[in-house]
């Protein structure tokens, strides 16, 4: 799992310098929600909360599998 901030109003993804993107995998990763909320509160990155979402990259990869044929762990 990652951490992403999520804009209250839009629900948008940080991504750099206050720019947001509407996709995850474009977004700035955390690894935890403390560390996203520690990150927004430093660099006043707008009206935002904290959100846990699988990690994108992950996503991807599974979805390009066929049902069932995943290996243990993942």
């Amino acid at each position: 799992m990652k951490a992403f901030l999520q804009h209250d109003d839009n629900g948008l993804f940080y991504q750099e310098g206050n720019h947001w993107v509407e996709n995850p995998a474009e977004a700035l990763a955390f690894a935890t929600e403390q560390e996203a909320t520690q990150f927004r509160d430093a660099r006043h990155a707008g009206p935002s909360h904290p959100v846990r979402r699988l990690d994108p990259r992950l996503l991807e990869r599974l979805r390009g599998r066929a049902p069932g044929g995943y290996q243990v762990g993942e």
